[in-house]
């Protein structure tokens, strides 16, 4: 099956997340968020401009175009810079909530570092990206925080 490709340029966990959760090249559910994003903010490419073709493939996921009624590939091969910003965004909010989701009820069976470490791993996140979740984990803690929300038990009470 000839898929098309468009390229992204994502965090280094986000791009082991994306590939160990939905494959290499990243394939979202039909009828998902992201799939609508890029049906939405894939146009035809202007005649003067060139797509690049260069990307640093440590920081870029390849995501397969779903096939979108009334734009025919040969036509409509261009996503917009709106359009990757978007859908970057929609992909961090879809980690956030993966690694919520899990992390949360594995802190009643183990610490912290040990509930991201665990988590890192299942999702295929490796070496200093562990790192980078976990700051990104309590980033999101400390904004609830600032709002009254504990999302996990403080050690100081």
């Amino acid at each position: 099956m000839n898929e098309q490709l468009v390229y992204l340029k994502v965090s280094g966990y986000l791009k082991e997340w994306c590939e160990n959760r939905f494959g290499q090249p990243v394939k979202f559910p039909a009828r998902s968020y992201e799939n609508e994003i890029m049906a939405r903010f894939i146009i035809a490419l202007p005649n003067a401009c060139l797509t690049p073709t260069n990307f640093d493939k440590e920081e870029t996921i390849s995501i397969v175009v779903p096939k979108i009624y009334g734009k025919p590939w040969e036509n409509y091969n261009h996503f917009t810079h709106e359009g990757q910003r978007y859908l970057k965004a929609a992909i961090k909010n879809l980690f956030d909530l993966d690694m919520m989701n899990c992390i949360l009820p594995a802190l009643k069976t183990g610490g912290l570092y040990a509930a991201l470490e665990s988590w890192c791993k299942e999702r295929g996140i490796q070496g200093q990206h562990i790192e980078a979740v976990t700051k990104r984990f309590f980033r999101i803690r400390k904004g609830y925080e600032e709002y009254g929300i504990q999302l996990t038990k403080s050690k100081n009470k």
